[in-house]
């Protein structure tokens, strides 16, 4: 039962984000994550969410909390790339001369959200409880 809360949880948060309801999204994976606290594509997806709400420190938090995950998990490919949008993610955009980290964050994020989903469709398929 813990599993499958764990997968609507997460996948109601990969819902309300892609419609651009960042804070329900964000509260989503936060439950998700109280059933399973070492998911790193949820830290991943938490990450994406607080950063389109301009939460870049809690955003970085997550990002690099999911780099360590996926270490663990021996993928440092994908944590590299986490580790890189930890450090992006927590520039100040004013910094940036107009608008360059805001847009290209939100990019960056929408092509990370790509990325996730069928990594979220493999993940949470019913078969793989």
């Amino acid at each position: 039962a813990v599993a499958s809360n764990y997968a609507s949880l997460h996948n109601a948060g990969v819902e309300e984000a892609l419609n651009g309801r960042y804070p329900e999204a964000e509260e989503y994976f936060n439950k998700a994550l109280t059933h399973r606290p070492k998911a790193a594509i949820t830290w991943v997806a938490r990450g994406i969410t607080r950063a389109e709400q301009a939460k870049r420190k809690l955003a970085s938090r997550d990002f690099t909390y999911a780099a360590v995950l996926y270490e663990q998990q021996e993928q440092p490919e994908i944590a590299k790339q986490l580790r890189d949008g930890a450090e992006q993610v927590k520039q100040d955009p004013a910094q940036q001369g107009g608008n360059g980290l805001g847009s290209s964050l939100l990019s960056g994020a929408t092509v990370l959200f790509q990325n996730l989903l069928p990594l979220a469709a493999k993940f949470l398929s019913p078969l793989a409880f």
